[in-house]
C-alpha cells in the first residue's frame, strides 16, 4: 500500500510539473516582454516599463496623487510602453515635447500662466544628458526622464489649456459653465499627430493663439521702448498742424501697427489721422481721428498694463469651449456687443445697453439656453426696484401708475385695485407684483428673450434708443438692452414652421402678450473680455467696467 502511494505521488508531481511548464510557455507567447534600458539593450525598437520602475519614477518627479493617477492610466492603457524614447534615444515627439515646454517668453516673472515653473533646470539638465550621445544611457536615467516627459505633458496641458479651477474662476465671479478636458483623449490625439506638428497643438478657444501673438510684441516694445508718455498740449493739434510732439506720437502708433509706416515728419497729415481713428476703434473710443484728452489716456497706458490685461484674457480663453458648430449668441460685456453665430460662422453683431458699474446691477457672467420669445411683454418690476424707486413714487403720488401704464395684480394674475391698498404702510414686504403693460413705452420694448436663470437676466428691446449711441452704455439693472430685437427674432424663427418676418411684424402688431418657445434652442453666452483680436486681425483693449480684470490680476499674479 505505502510503494502505491509513493508511485502515485510521484505520477502527480510529474504531473504538475509539466502543466507549470505548458503555461508558462503559452503565456511567453502572449505577454509582452519587458525590456529593461542600459547600453548593451540599445538595439530593441521598443521599451517597456514594469510597474515598479513606473511607481518610483513617479515618486521622485511628483506629489500630486491626481497626476499620478493620470500617469499610470496612461501607460496601463499603453502595456507600459515608452512614449518619448526608442532605439535611437529621444524620439521626434520627445524632442518636440520639450521645445514645446521651453518655447515660452518669461512675461513679469509669472510662473502662473507662463511655465518657467514646468521647465526647471533639473529638467532640462536631464533631458540634455540623455541626448548627449556620450553619456551612457542606463536604466534608471531613461526611465526617469520618459515619465518626467509625461508628468510635464500634463502640468503643460492643466496650465497651458486647462488654467486656473473652477473654483478659482467663480471666485473672480466667471459662472459660464467650464469645458472638460478629458487628458488621456488628450495626448492620445497628439500622439496621432505628425511630431513637428505638436508645437501647433492648442485645443483652446482661439482667441487664445491670436492674442499670444500680440503678447510677444507687445513685449518687445516693452524690453526695447518702454512706455509713452504723451502730455495734454497735445490735444490742440488739428490736421494740418505742425509740432515736434507729433513725431512720438506716430512712433506709438506705428509699434501698435495703427500706422503702417514709419513717419518721422512734424505734420499732423492725412495718415497721422488714419492711424488715430484705427487706434481709436480698437479702444472703444469715437472715431473722431482727432487728439482728445481720451486718446492721450489710452496712449499713456503703460505698457505693462497692457501685457496684463492679454495674459487675463489669454487665461479667459481657457475657460470658454474650443468651438461650437451650432447657432449661437455672445454679448461681450466691457464691448457693449452682442454677436450672433449661424453654425459656427459669424454672422452680425449690434450694441447692446448692460448693467450698471455698482455691483449690484452688474450683468452676471453665465451661460444659458435661449428658449422663448415674449412679443408685447409685461414687464414684472423686480423687488429691488419696487422697493428702491416705485413704492417711494407711489407714496408721493398714486396718478404714477397711470402715467407709466402699471398695474398691480396677484401671484395668479388678477388684477388689484390701487385704491384699496395704503401704500404707505408697505416697506419690503409688498404682498403684489406691479408690472407694466404692453406698449411702445414699456422698458422691455416690444420683445424679449428669455434663457431661464438664476440670475433674472435677459435680453430685451428698449424704447430709449438713443442710449445705444453713448461711449459708455452701462445703465440697466442687469438685464441686456439690444438694438435690434427685430432681426434677432427674425433670426431665431427662421427654421420655424410657418414663421417669417411677416408674420413677427404681425405678433409685434398685435399688441398683446404672446409667448413663443423655440423648438431649436440656443446656445447664450453673457462674457467678459477686454482683450480679443477683430476679424480683421486688430488688437482691442476695452474698459474694466465690473474691476473684474482687478481680480483676475490679484489671482494670477499676486498670490
Amino acid at each position: 500500500m505505502t510503494k502505491i502511494s509513493n508511485r502515485f505521488i510521484f505520477i502527480l508531481l510529474i504531473f504538475f510539473t509539466s502543466l507549470f511548464v505548458l503555461n508558462a510557455c503559452n503565456n511567453s507567447s502572449t505577454k509582452k516582454k519587458v525590456v529593461h534600458i542600459n547600453s548593451s539593450s540599445l538595439k530593441n525598437d521598443f521599451y517597456f516599463l514594469d510597474s515598479l520602475h513606473l511607481q518610483n519614477a513617479l515618486a521622485k518627479n511628483t506629489s500630486n496623487a491626481d497626476l499620478k493617477k493620470l500617469v499610470t492610466d496612461f501607460y496601463v492603457k499603453r502595456d507600459f510602453e515608452f512614449v518619448w524614447i526608442n532605439s535611437t534615444g529621444i524620439n521626434e515627439f520627445g524632442k518636440n515635447l520639450f521645445n514645446m515646454l521651453n518655447n515660452q517668453l518669461p512675461i513679469l516673472n509669472s510662473d502662473t500662466l507662463l511655465l518657467s515653473r514646468i521647465s526647471t533646470g533639473k529638467f532640462q539638465k536631464l533631458f540634455y544628458s540623455f541626448l548627449d550621445k556620450s553619456q551612457v544611457k542606463n536604466d534608471s536615467l531613461a526611465v526617469n526622464l520618459e515619465i518626467l516627459l509625461t508628468v510635464k505633458f500634463y502640468e503643460y496641458a492643466q496650465i497651458n489649456w486647462q488654467g486656473v479651477s473652477e473654483v478659482q474662476s467663480e471666485k473672480v465671479e466667471w459662472f459660464i459653465k467650464r469645458k472638460k478636458i478629458k487628458y488621456q483623449m488628450l495626448l492620445d490625439s497628439l500622439l496621432s499627430l505628425n511630431p513637428s506638428k505638436l508645437s501647433t497643438f492648442t485645443p483652446v478657444y482661439k482667441q487664445h493663439s491670436l492674442l499670444k501673438e500680440f503678447l510677444f510684441r507687445y513685449q518687445k516694445i516693452k524690453d526695447l521702448y518702454g512706455s509713452s508718455n504723451f502730455d495734454s498740449s497735445l490735444i490742440q493739434l488739428q490736421l494740418g498742424d505742425q509740432s515736434p510732439y507729433l513725431k512720438s506720437i506716430k512712433k506709438q502708433l506705428y509699434l501698435v501697427k495703427d500706422l503702417p509706416s514709419i513717419d518721422t515728419s512734424n505734420t499732423f497729415n492725412a495718415n497721422l489721422m488714419l492711424a488715430i481713428k484705427q487706434f481709436q476703434l480698437r479702444n472703444g473710443l469715437k472715431e473722431t481721428g482727432i487728439i482728445s484728452s481720451e486718446l492721450i489716456d489710452k496712449l499713456n497706458t503703460p505698457i505693462e498694463e497692457l501685457i496684463i490685461k492679454i495674459l487675463i484674457n489669454m487665461e479667459r480663453c481657457k475657460w470658454v469651449p474650443v468651438e461650437l458648430n451650432s447657432d449661437y449668441i455672445v454679448v461681450n460685456i466691457p464691448a457693449f456687443k452682442m454677436y450672433v453665430y449661424q453654425k459656427g460662422k459669424f454672422l452680425w453683431k449690434c450694441n447692446v445697453i448692460v448693467g450698471r458699474s455698482n455691483v449690484t446691477s452688474n450683468t452676471i457672467i453665465f451661460n444659458d439656453t435661449l428658449e422663448t420669445i415674449v412679443f408685447n411683454p409685461y414687464w414684472n418690476i423686480p423687488k429691488n426696484i419696487l422697493v428702491k424707486e416705485i413704492l417711494p413714487q407711489l407714496k408721493k403720488n398714486r396718478n404714477y401708475l397711470i402715467k407709466h401704464n402699471l398695474e398691480i395684480v396677484t401671484n395668479a394674475g388678477l388684477h388689484v385695485s390701487e385704491s384699496a391698498l395704503n401704500f404707505n404702510k408697505y416697506t419690503t414686504n409688498f404682498p403684489y407684483i406691479i408690472r407694466q403693460k404692453p406698449g411702445p413705452n414699456n422698458s422691455l420694448g416690444l420683445i424679449k428673450f428669455l434663457f431661464p436663470n438664476n440670475y433674472d437676466i435677459y435680453l430685451h428691446d428698449t424704447p430709449q434708443k438713443y442710449l445705444f449711441d453713448q461711449s459708455n452704455p452701462a445703465f440697466s439693472h442687469g438685464c441686456i438692452r439690444i438694438q435690434e430685437p427685430v432681426k434677432l427674432a427674425n433670426f431665431l424663427l427662421r427654421d420655424e414652421t410657418n414663421f417669417s418676418d411677416k408674420k413677427v411684424q404681425a405678433l409685434i402688431n398685435q399688441k398683446h402678450e404672446k409667448h413663443i418657445r423655440l423648438k431649436n434652442k440656443v446656445p447664450i453666452f453673457i462674457a467678459y473680455f477686454t482683450a480679443w483680436v477683430d476679424k480683421n486681425g486688430k488688437l482691442n483693449f476695452r474698459d474694466d467696467i465690473y474691476k473684474h480684470d482687478q481680480k483676475m490680476k490679484m489671482l494670477l499674479f499676486e498670490n
